[in-house]
């Protein structure tokens, strides 16, 4: 099994290990587009939020990210990391499926012993592999998790922009496609994911009366941000990463503010897909979350 998008999962599954509950009838998987402002958002609904937000306690998001040395973000690679993971859910009870993941030095029975009987295994070399696995950046939690874990109402989603400027309406067109196919769920914002942050903090309609094709455009206005993001900035305080604080106090409470919003705009994937129409379809995802 090949693994060139090196998964790296949250926190979820040490949580799931450490705890004596009964395993999750249900995660929601993602992989999302970017590195930092998607991941920390979803990072906030799932870890700390998720009550709050009226998400059902047995339903788990898990964010994929890429290393941080990994700057393929295009929706092709977006994909492909979630089939690698869909790979990993759909043969975890297999541990011969972990041979092509392992570490030199280290096999598919010793994988066996540690996931089974850790206390048979010298500190020294359990050390070892970890710092190994760490190295290639591979979660052993994930791992130990889904080689006992089973469950066929798992759902598996990738969240992706439209954005006209490098994502080209075939490839988007192709890639919806196929997670129709496939039975995943498509999010998509047009133009960028910041638009549907920017739901969360103004009454979009009219505070952007008259600079409708500006966010379109989405023109990029320095290293850093584009006209969606600057925007985004100037109002919610914050640059690509958002703090829990931020979250907090500028997205929690808004949520439902976002999705009434996005009504407002675009909501068909294929409409959001190349037609220069402004929306995101991201209010479907609560409700799944919702389910």
């Amino acid at each position: 099994m090949s693994n060139p998008y090196r998964l790296r999962s949250s926190d979820l599954f040490k949580r799931l290990d450490d705890d004596s509950k009964e395993a999750p009838l249900r995660i929601v998987f993602l992989s999302v587009e970017g590195n930092a402002t998607e991941v920390d958002y979803f990072k906030h609904v799932e870890e700390e939020f998720r009550t709050r937000l009226g998400i059902k306690a047995m339903v788990h998001v898990e964010v994929i990210r890429r290393a941080n040395s990994d700057t393929k973000s295009d929706p092709g690679s977006v994909l492909a990391l979630l089939e690698e993971l869909v790979d990993l859910h759909d043969n975890g009870a297999d541990i011969s499926k972990f041979e092509g993941l392992l570490p030199p030095g280290y096999d598919v029975e010793f994988v066996r012993e540690y996931l089974g009987c850790p206390e048979h295994i010298h500190r020294s070399k359990a050390e070892d592999f970890l710092r190994k696995m760490r190295g290639k950046n591979l979660d052993i939690a994930y791992l130990k998790f889904i080689s006992r874990y089973d469950s066929e109402q798992d759902e598996f989603c990738i969240v992706v922009d439209s954005d006209p400027n490098s994502h080209s309406v075939k490839q988007l067109t192709e890639i919806s496609n196929k997670c129709n196919d496939k039975g995943y769920h498509f999010y998509i914002s047009s133009p960028c994911f910041e638009f549907w942050l920017l739901l969360h903090l103004c009454d979009v309609k009219s505070e952007f009366a008259g600079k409708i094709d500006d966010i379109l455009n989405n023109q990029v206005t320095s290293n850093k941000h584009s006209y969606v993001s600057k925007a985004v900035r100037e109002m919610a305080g914050h640059s690509k990463n958002i703090s829990k604080r931020v979250f907090e106090e500028k997205y929690l409470s808004n949520v439902e503010h976002a999705i009434s919003q996005s009504k407002n705009f675009e909501t068909d994937v294929s409409s959001l897909i190349g037609s220069g129409s402004i929306g995101t379809n991201m209010a479907d995802l609560f409700s799944l979350l919702r389910k």
